[in-house]
């Protein structure tokens, strides 16, 4: 059963950041009017035991 809830947990993960750089990527936030976009998205991923074992809301504060 535990290994049901990290798999679950591990995908909510992975679905909430994809999720997070979705919305960063949005061409509706530019800083400036001339703002060269880049050819290139960058994409990260975090795998730690924090997240997933550890405190939850330091372990999220700390990525944010």
């Amino acid at each position: 059963m535990s290994k049901r809830i990290a798999l679950i947990s591990a995908l909510s993960a992975v679905v909430a950041g994809l999720a997070a750089g979705a919305a960063t990527a949005s061409p509706k936030h530019h800083s400036a009017p001339n703002a060269k976009t880049s050819a290139r998205m960058l994409v990260g991923i975090n795998d730690e035991a924090n997240t997933l074992y550890g405190n939850p809301a330091t372990a999220f504060a700390a990525l944010k």
